[in-house]
């Protein structure tokens, strides 16, 4: 079944202008496209995460860290995030760690989720709406303005360790679900 009439269907020319501007598309871009796509194949399925890899991949245009990111070649992404995993490093160590990467440098969003993705029982993800609400749920004494995110979650563990006092299990990332929650988010 033939859709469309013309015949060629490229102008003259077309075939040197697209392989000109193939030859400029950065190929460091598409390794997470890539990836998914060895994934989703070996798989014969895509699991949310895929999903979402692919979801940042198509609309980077939302943020220009988010092109830097992808145009970072992975080695560069892993090394960054291997010494920030290291064991026995301190909070503010691992946030310098994540710093180099596009996107990492304020140390605020998405180092916190790295970092609680890492270790949610030690980490909690960083989101203003829960930041919002802190004041709802802690001692009027806790004036603290989490200006740095050790700081913020260091009052993640402080919370998660109050709650289990009566025999209840909590991770500072359950702290910050709740309190993103109580926000209305």
């Amino acid at each position: 079944m033939t859709i469309c009439e013309a015949s060629p269907l490229l102008l003259p020319g077309a075939d040197a202008t697209l392989r000109r501007h193939l030859l400029r598309y950065d190929q460091t871009y598409d390794q997470t496209f890539w990836e998914v796509h060895v994934r989703l194949n070996s798989h014969g399925a895509a699991t949310k995460a895929d999903l979402s890899a692919l979801i940042f991949w198509k609309h980077i245009q939302n943020a220009p860290w988010m092109v830097r990111l992808l145009t970072t070649p992975d080695t560069e992404v892993r090394a960054a995030t291997a010494n920030a995993f290291l064991p026995d490093l301190s909070d503010a160590q691992r946030l310098d760690a994540l710093s180099g990467l596009p996107g990492f440098r304020s140390r605020v969003a998405m180092s916190a989720v790295i970092s609680a993705a890492f270790d949610p029982t030690r980490f909690g993800v960083y989101d203003k709406l829960a930041h919002s609400v802190w004041s709802d749920v802690a001692s009027s004494e806790c004036s603290c303005a989490f200006e740095q995110m050790p700081e913020y979650f260091e009052h993640l563990r402080m919370a998660s360790q109050e709650l289990s006092e009566g025999g209840e299990v909590w991770t500072p990332r359950m702290v910050d679900m709740a309190l993103f929650k109580l926000s209305g988010g």
